[in-house]
């Protein structure tokens, strides 16, 4: 198999593959670029601390019903791979879809862009940056979906996140948005769309909102909203009061955006710097991000 580049696997019985299987194979296969798993991997008898590397590797898709980590702990992937992975397990979202220790992915946990999709039936999330992407798919868990996306997004390394985009979330708890919130100290654009109750997002931006002062997410430079459907954003004030306290602290804040439709937003800006917030008003409703595609599954 030394010269195989191209490798896909589907429909085994559950059980009939194992981890232990799939690394002899990798192992004996160094040149692989392409990997498609779509079957239940068994993950017992695996020697702790084994690591496979495939150098070549820049694409690799995992579907199934058990979460892939059990087999990402065990594989080396290169800088610049794109990892996609889907369960069809309810469960919390991203609990055992990464790797136990993210070192194996080497420049993985330096993300540059997050954007979180959560509804009534599957929870998305992509990480990218400049030296590889992981691309998740989940069913909606009971529960808050959006509290619990926002629960494992903070157990990540988001330091360097520059990009975050949430769309059709629930409304979450304050605390919850803090601690998501609070590593992100590079974050420059945050756009919430068609989210639930935007005002809590606004509020925890707001160092204000906070006793000890702290500016979260220091360098933002852009907050984009966009209502739902037939909603207007209903705390003009309060994101009036944001910006001003924001700016006061010498953050990066230089543009709100917000996309309405039918009747005009109003609000007091007096005592803002014109350059500050700025308010689209209109019936576009979309906002453009090629960070997100419908589906990363390959044959």
């Amino acid at each position: 198999m030394v010269n195989l580049t191209s490798f896909t696997l589907r429909n085994m019985s559950p059980g009939e593959v194992s981890v232990r299987h799939l690394l002899d194979f990798f192992a004996s296969a160094p040149r692989l670029s392409k990997i498609n798993i779509h079957t239940p991997i068994a993950g017992s008898d695996v020697q702790n601390g084994r690591l496979v590397s495939l150098a070549h590797l820049n694409k690799m898709g995992i579907f199934g019903d058990v979460p892939p980590s059990i087999l990402l702990d065990h594989l080396l992937v290169p800088v610049g791979t794109k990892l996609t992975t889907r369960t069809n397990v309810r469960g919390p979202l991203f609990e055992g879809h990464l790797p136990r220790s993210l070192d194996n992915l080497r420049n993985f946990p330096n993300f540059t862009k997050v954007h979180l999709h959560v509804d009534s039936w599957c929870s998305r999330a992509r990480f990218s940056g400049l030296n590889g992407q992981v691309h998740m798919f989940s069913p909606t868990p009971s529960g808050s979906p959006t509290r619990l996306v926002l629960d494992s997004l903070a157990r990540f390394n988001t330091s360097k996140t520059e990009r975050l985009r949430i769309d059709h979330g629930d409304t979450p708890s304050s605390d919850t948005l803090y601690q998501a919130l609070l590593p992100m100290k590079c974050l420059r654009t945050l756009t919430l769309f068609q989210c639930r109750n935007p005002n809590l997002f606004i509020h925890a931006l707001d160092p204000g909102a906070d006793p000890s002062g702290v500016v979260i997410c220091p360098k933002l430079e852009e907050l984009v909203l966009v209502p739902r459907f037939n909603e207007e954003l209903r705390d003009i004030e309060g994101l009036v009061g944001m910006v001003a306290t924001r700016a006061s602290r010498a953050a990066k804040l230089k543009s709100v955006r917000i996309h309405t439709r039918g009747r005009a937003v109003q609000f007091n800006a007096s005592g803002l710097e014109k350059h500050v917030l700025h308010v689209e008003r209109g019936p576009g409703v979309t906002v453009a991000d090629d960070d997100m595609d419908s589906s990363d599954e390959d044959d």
